[in-house]
């Protein structure tokens, strides 16, 4: 049996992504903009985030996944 354990990502982390790098400049943006996130919390020291809900246990890829067939080969 698996056991879920938390993790805090550092936001740091999120300054090297090339669609961040243009909205914030440093951790102390990123963690004003998490302040009234309702998926995401900051930790204590504010350097770090997790989710506020646990994932489900179990989830359902068929409700995520898309299917296609047949597309044009140029498409």
């Amino acid at each position: 049996m698996w056991t879920r354990i938390r993790l805090d990502v550092p936001l740091e982390i999120f300054l090297t992504f090339n669609k961040m790098k243009p909205l914030a400049e440093d951790v102390k943006q990123i963690a004003k903009a998490l302040n009234n996130c309702q998926l995401l919390e900051l930790d204590e020291s504010a350097l770090k985030v997790r989710r506020k809900i646990k994932m489900p246990d179990q989830r359902d890829v068929n409700d995520k996944t898309l299917y296609v067939e047949a597309l044009p080969a140029e498409g």
